[in-house]
């Protein structure tokens, strides 16, 4: 009876001590979660290896940048003590997704699931809604761009870019703002920067020229024009990597 306790004794020794040794060097999700099913540890490693698994879930769900692996962490430990952190991320996480989608269920799926979200945020995805619903009918005809000079001077240096896109107004009600937003983008194809302008505005903050003001009549044409001087573009850009797309409408009421 002796012999058996103290073989019990050792066995459980060398699960919670040089066992759990090898799952920390290890420092996976399944060898913790082997470890706390097949064991029965003291209260000192079942914290470190309950600790260290929820960091674990969590940084898996940063680096897959899923929301699956966000509700596998939030699931598992529905009262961890990253709880708010995974739940702040996983909004984050939603959030740019909505953005880089840019649809009418990207933005509705962000405002369902937050309906108490941020103001702001509510905000965009509103009028991220508004776009996407309006797309087709407010037509952006082809990016023209060709180098300038900034001064306007037909001999001077030219030492900057402009870009015109033509917009079309094919809905049935009269546009009183409307706003595009330029995206440079970078060798990968990332943006880089992004510049507001607006093709017709109420109030812009500071003087517009005249051709801004005034509502985009149903079916007028109107041209959008950006300018940028070279100095302030990114080192070796390449003008034709830029994209143009709408981000703020407001009708006529």
């Amino acid at each position: 009876m002796r012999i058996a306790a103290l073989s019990a004794l050792l066995l459980l020794t060398v699960a919670c001590g040089d066992g759990f040794g090898e799952v920390q060097k290890m420092d996976t999700i399944a060898g913790y979660e082997e470890f706390l099913a097949n064991n029965n540890p003291d209260r000192n490693t079942l914290l470190q290896a309950t600790t260290r698994l929820e960091e674990l879930y969590l940084e898996k769900a940063k680096a897959d940048g899923t929301l699956e692996s966000y509700d596998a962490y939030l699931e598992k430990f529905p009262e961890g003590r990253l709880r708010e952190k995974a739940v702040g991320e996983r909004e984050e996480f939603l959030f740019d997704w909505a953005k880089r989608e840019d649809t009418t269920a990207s933005w509705k799926q962000w405002l369902d699931e937050y309906p108490r979200g941020d103001k702001d945020r509510k905000a965009t995805a509103r009028m991220g809604i508004e776009v996407a619903t309006y797309r087709d009918k407010i037509v952006l005809g082809a990016t023209v761009f060709e180098e300038i000079n900034m001064a306007e001077d037909p001999q001077g240096e030219k030492d900057g870019w402009a870009w015109r896109i033509d917009v079309t107004n094919n809905t049935d009600t009269a546009i009183r703002k409307l706003d595009i937003t330029m995206v440079f983008l970078g060798a990968d194809g990332g943006a880089v920067e992004r510049k507001k302008w607006p093709v017709v505005t109420e109030n812009w903050g500071i003087p517009m020229p005249d051709e801004f003001y005034g509502q985009l009549e149903v079916g007028q044409t109107r041209t959008w024009e950006w300018t940028e001087a070279r100095k302030r573009l990114p080192k070796d850009y390449d003008p034709s990597k830029t994209t143009a797309k709408m981000s703020s409408i407001y009708f006529v009421k």
